[in-house]
């Protein structure tokens, strides 16, 4: 497992609309706190196996803002001390990380942490299927979405990210919710059964 995401370069990205700071019924923890535990975990394991660190990119209200070589906590606290507020760019951000994507000769990974809902679905879809058609191989770039929070709609259009992007040469996308995600024992255990399926 550790050595097929040694394999890989790896970018995160981060909700930070507004709708992020929602307390789902039966959690502690706001949205945007349980992907901080969720990140903290991920970030320790995956630099360990990943010298030049992880990129993050947190999207919301009008800002996308890319933090590069992320391999430690303080790091990631400054990352997380942004204020979460207004819509979800997610066409946007999606559209960055692929611009970030393809430093080195490694395949790359992109892990979407999101409530589900962007601004502008048909943009997602779009930036998606250009993506997944410039790929010489399905395995070049693999997103996978963790849906946050139980929003039933933004479930669906995810679920469609997943099964049904028309027009899309390569199915480079993939989904869980964060109760999925939570049932293995670690993120970088979930990236692994992501990379091999």
């Amino acid at each position: 497992m550790t050595q097929n995401i040694a394999n890989h370069d790896f970018i995160v990205l981060i909700d930070f609309s507004g709708s992020m700071a929602t307390i789902d019924s039966g959690q502690k923890l706001s949205r945007i706190d349980r992907v901080k535990e969720s990140v903290l975990g991920l970030v320790s394991e995956l630099a360990a196996v990943d010298e030049d660190g992880i990129e993050i990119i947190t999207f919301g209200s009008e800002s996308i803002l890319l933090t590069s070589g992320v391999k430690n906590a303080e790091v990631l606290n400054s990352v997380f001390s942004r204020r979460v507020a207004g819509g979800t760019p997610t066409a946007e951000a999606l559209a960055k990380a692929f611009e970030v994507a393809g430093k080195s000769d490694k395949p790359d990974f992109i892990v979407v942490f999101t409530d589900g809902e962007p601004n502008n679905r048909q943009a997602v879809k779009d930036v998606l299927i250009k993506q997944a058609n410039s790929q010489n191989a399905d395995g070049d770039l693999t997103v996978l979405f963790i849906q946050v929070g139980n929003d039933t709609a933004a479930g669906a259009f995810l679920d469609e990210l997943d099964d049904a992007l028309i027009g899309a040469k390569f199915d480079i996308v993939d989904k869980k919710t964060q109760a999925e995600a939570d049932a293995y024992p670690t993120l970088a255990a979930l990236i692994a059964d992501a990379i091999d399926g």
